[in-house]
Order: structure tokens, then C-alpha cells, then sequence
């Protein structure tokens, strides 16, 4: 299914944000 695919999509997306948001120091605050 279509909705699989864009849910996997979406959570990566989801996950490499955190990553990036607690590599980097808070700046977008």
C-alpha cells in the first residue's frame, strides 16, 4: 500500500529531525 510506503517515509523524515535537533545546538529558539 501506498500509506505504508509514506508512513516509513514520514517517520524517517520524523526521526532524522530529532537527530539533527539534538546534534545541533538550539539555534532555531
Amino acid at each position: 500500500m501506498v500509506l505504508t510506503q509514506l508512513g516509513r517515509r514520514w517517520i524517517a523524515l520524523r526521526m532524522l529531525k530529532e537527530r539533527v535537533t539534538e546534534t545541533l545546538p538550539e539555534r532555531e529558539s
